[in-house]
């Protein structure tokens, strides 16, 4: 009796339904390979057949090596590229820090100067030292080099006048220029560099400097977020060649003298770029690196000397993979050009033993193979048939694509061996089940030979006669398509619960959902006994920010306030804005007294800084209320009532305060 296969495939609305005789297929393709080799006998001789193959090993070689060679290339700019973007991101924050340093020192060499008073001089220089990261000290020196004010008391009256940046600065005389010294050890141990102003008398002559020293603090945090790969390493150096951090830190690299003929940095100064990319011996550590420097010198800030960074990796590691993936195609393609010089031997062997006869069979046998092939191959599913002894006896086009095989390499393979162990053993009790004439249905995510991931539906019916299962047929959908648009659902509805929850100005809990916060943390408090305060706080004068400045300029002050509030505060807490220029915060596990302490410190944390913006720095304070949590609140409303009437009462008694519920 004939096998049968016979699939039934949904296509554009309609159903195409057809019935192919197994052994026929068989028969055709057997005749078909007999007659093929008939065929060579009268087409191409043999000088030709190896002609051909000399060519296309040629062509297959030259496929081979160009294809690594494009690769070699895609590597290197993929990585030159991210380098590329660390640097500009370094730039920007670097610039935004240099920025906000000079403008500091302006507003010292401005207001603070001439020195009315000694100790709250040194008092603010102290304020400030602590707000800005990375800055070791602020002083003032006199027109002599003697330091006459300074965040650092043990350093008032010393002499600093053989110091070059005093010398730098004195004789450039340029007071809207930014001065950054050479780095240099510190009389008080770490390697530092100095940036400073010029402070100018009332008859216009040099009257002394206002600098800050900055040590690797300022720097290292940034430098070492930029480390995406254990291979890298970030150097920092003064446009002079000297080398000021090294992230991860190597021995002797601080003081290291960059400048030497030849190298990179000093192949990049000469250029006169703002950013190269190297590719070499590194003169600092000896090893081989793909290196990108770039210059920075922030725009509007006048300065005698900019920065140069450099960030780099180990060319071993970036073209370690390549250099396998070479070997292996390489040995790939020689395998390949074997297997067809020994595929030649065999079908020139062939050619000398057919004969007329099947020649003229070729052209019925080949129309009936092509109506077959025809039929299935357009059939928009893959349909298979395995028999009893999991051999494969049929595979249509979109079959043997999807596992990235010919029909040669499908016919007769055993099932097992196609999908491997880990597919096969997936599958394998499936495949039992059909065979003992069960239908299956399942859906199915399988790797396509081009790598690409794809979803399948999958259908298992058995060929079942009288006396028991022949065989399988196996119908498989691509459901690709609709599991992403699933997905994609999935992500919009995250989407949609985002925005229900967050701010969209500051990025931070909503009203509503920064009270539910609070009511849970209030159930949570009455059940355990746990102690938490709300602060309120409301930004001081607000509407004059938006009238002066624009409203756009306000919501930066609410966004830098949104940002700062969540920066203050513990991961544990919540944080919240409540509307307008209102926001609030949850302290968890914690009394007033602790609560009193944020709110200090954030309170003194913006009263000490500005935000840079398209009008100008701009300084804001806060007005800061806070309630504690009472055994007898029955809702957060409770909490809230007591916080808004301490925010009430700093408003009330001069602002930019704090002011705890009950203490009025």
């Amino acid at each position: 009796m004939p096998r049968q296969i016979a699939g039934s495939v949904a296509f554009q609305g309609k159903y195409v339904k057809r019935s192919i005789n197994m052994e026929t297929i068989k028969a055709t393709r057997e005749e078909n390979r007999v007659l093929n080799a008939g065929r060579f006998f009268r087409v191409p001789s043999l000088a030709a057949q190896w002609a051909i193959y000399c060519a296309g090993l040629l062509a297959l070689t030259s496929i081979i090596g160009l294809n690594i060679y494009f690769e070699r290339g895609t590597v290197e700019n993929y990585e030159i590229k991210l380098l590329e973007i660390q640097t500009d991101i370094v730039q920007k924050i670097f610039d935004q820090d240099i920025i906000a340093l000079n403008t500091v020192l302006e507003d010292l060499r401005i207001t603070a100067f001439p020195i009315p008073d000694t100790k709250m001089v040194d008092q603010r220089l102290r304020i400030l030292t602590s707000a800005l990261t990375g800055v070791r000290t602020l002083s003032f020196y006199d027109a002599r080099g003697t330091v006459v004010a300074s965040s650092r008391p043990e350093l008032i009256g010393r002499n600093f006048a053989h110091r070059d940046y005093f010398t730098d600065m004195k004789q450039g005389g340029d007071a809207g220029t930014l001065y950054l010294s050479r780095p240099f050890k510190s009389v008080l141990g770490p390697w530092v560099i100095v940036a400073g102003r010029i402070i100018v008398g009332p008859e216009g002559k040099f009257a002394g400097i206002v600098n800050a020293t900055l040590d690797p603090g300022f720097f290292k945090p940034l430098l070492r977020a930029m480390l995406y790969a254990p291979d890298m390493w970030v150097n920092l150096a003064h446009a002079g060649g000297t080398s000021f951090l090294m992230v991860p830190p190597r021995d002797n690299a601080e003081g290291a003298d960059l400048a030497k003929p030849g190298s990179f940095f000093t192949r990049h100064m000469q250029s006169g770029r703002d950013r190269n990319v190297f590719q070499g011996r590194a003169s600092l550590t000896g090893d081989h690196r793909l290196l990108v420097v770039h210059t920075i010198h922030p725009a509007g800030v006048p300065m005698n000397v900019p920065l140069v960074i450099g960030v780099s990796r180990d060319t071993h590691v970036i073209y370690g993979d390549w250099r396998r993936n070479a070997w292996l195609k390489g040995g790939g393609g020689l395998l390949v050009a074997l297997a067809f010089a020994l595929v030649l031997l065999s079908v020139q062997r062939w050619r000398y033993k057919s004969d007329a006869e099947m020649a003229r069979a070729a052209e019925e046998l080949a129309r009936r193979d092509h109506f077959l092939r025809m039929v299935m191959d357009n059939v928009p599913a893959m349909v298979a048939y395995w028999n009893a002894e999991n051999r494969c006896e049929y595979a249509n086009k979109a079959y043997q694509e999807w596992f990235g095989k010919t029909w040669d390499q499908m016919e007769g393979i055993d099932i097992h061996e196609l999908l491997g162990d880990a597919l096969y053993a997936e599958n394998e009790a499936r495949i039992r089940g059909a065979l003992r004439g069960e239908a299956q249905v399942f859906e199915q995510g399988r790797t396509r030979a081009d790598g690409a991931i794809g979803h399948t539906l999958v259908r298992y019916v058995p060929d079942s006669v009288e006396d028991g299962v022949r065989g399988v047929f196996v119908l498989v959908s691509d459901v690709t398509e609709l599991i992403v648009t699933r997905h994609e659902l999935e992500r919009r509805v995250e989407e949609l619960h985002l925005l229900a929850t967050k701010d969209a100005l500051t990025g931070i809990s909503n009203r509503r959902h920064f009270l539910e916060q609070a009511s849970m943390e209030l159930v949570r408090a009455k059940r355990y006994g746990k102690p938490f305060a709300l602060l309120m706080l409301d930004v001081d004068h607000f509407k004059a920010v938006n009238d002066t400045h624009g409203h756009d300029v306000g919501d930066e002050v609410l966004r830098s306030l949104g940002a700062e509030l969540q920066g203050t505060v513990r991961t544990s807490d919540h944080v919240g804005r409540i509307g307008g220029e209102e926001f609030a915060a949850l302290i968890i596990e914690a009394d007033i007294e602790n609560a009193r302490e944020v709110a200090e410190r954030l309170r003194q944390k913006l009263y000490s800084s500005c935000i840079d913006t398209r009008t100008g720095p701009v300084s804001y304070t806060v007005s800061i209320g806070l309630a504690e949590y009472q055994r007898e609140d029955d809702s957060v409303d409770d909490m809230l009532r007591r916080a808004d009437l301490a925010l009430y009462h700093a408003k009330r008694n001069g602002r930019n305060r704090v002011c705890c519920y009950g203490e009025f």
